[in-house]
């Protein structure tokens, strides 16, 4: 599913910057990490830095894994991470364009950047949906806040303990009798729909929510009803 998301401020304007946000769909975690890889490294030549985003500390110490196993060359920010901060390293041309970070370390504006339309478009990938609609609209608000036109790209397995809430092995099952590949995404606004519906669902359950290091730890922690 792509989604444009125009910021008021630069409508009122007359300078609408949007960012693309779109639902990737993998078969399986190989699949799907081995298709991030693959992205990085076809949009490396076009964009200045990539951001690639986790909300659980297993998924980044994968996707550090997964880079080192394709040659990608990447910095971990281990600090608080500003659309100025972020913006300021782009504009460097670093020697390594890849920027690893845990999504609860960015931190939006609060009054979206005022960039020219201009300038070079910037890509976040992101290696999972969280359970609460709020964790991902963190990022969406930071891709937002950079005042620059971006696609944000959401990549999620069938096998992930959020997609097993609604969708099952039934999908995975229609997919494969469709002729789908392991290696084949796909982009669905039904499975999209139906993330937003489900994460809705879960932030009716969490009243005070336990971080945890993974989705399956969250889920144990956070819902145990579902477990």
């Amino acid at each position: 599913m792509r989604e444009q998301t125009v910021g008021l401020w630069d409508w009122l304007k007359g300078r609408p910057k949007s960012v693309e946000v779109v639902d990737v769909v993998w078969m399986n975690q190989e699949a799907k990490f081995q298709g991030l890889c693959n992205q990085i490294q076809e949009q490396l030549s076009a964009i200045p830095m990539i951001l690639v985003a986790a909300h659980f500390p297993t998924t980044l110490a994968r996707l550090r894994q997964e880079c080192e196993l394709n040659d990608l060359s990447y910095v971990v920010q281990e600090r608080r991470l500003s659309p100025a901060d972020f913006l300021r390293a782009a504009s460097l041309g670093n020697a390594t364009p890849i920027m690893l970070v845990q999504a609860d370390a960015l931190i939006p504006d609060e009054f979206l950047n005022s960039g020219v339309d201009e300038l070079a478009s910037l890509a976040i990938l992101v290696a999972e949906r969280h359970f609460l609609r709020s964790s991902d609209d963190t990022i969406v608000n930071f891709a937002l806040s950079l005042g620059r036109r971006c696609c944000l790209s959401f990549h999620v397995r069938l096998q992930d303990p959020l997609m097993q809430a609604f969708a099952g092995e039934w999908l995975g099952g229609v997919l494969s009798r469709l002729g789908m590949k392991d290696s084949d995404p796909i982009e669905s606004a039904m499975v999209a729909r139906r993330i937003r519906g489900i994460q809705a669902s879960f932030a009716k359950r969490v009243a005070d929510e336990q971080k945890a290091d993974s989705a399956e730890e969250w889920l144990k922690l956070n819902v145990p009803g579902r477990v």
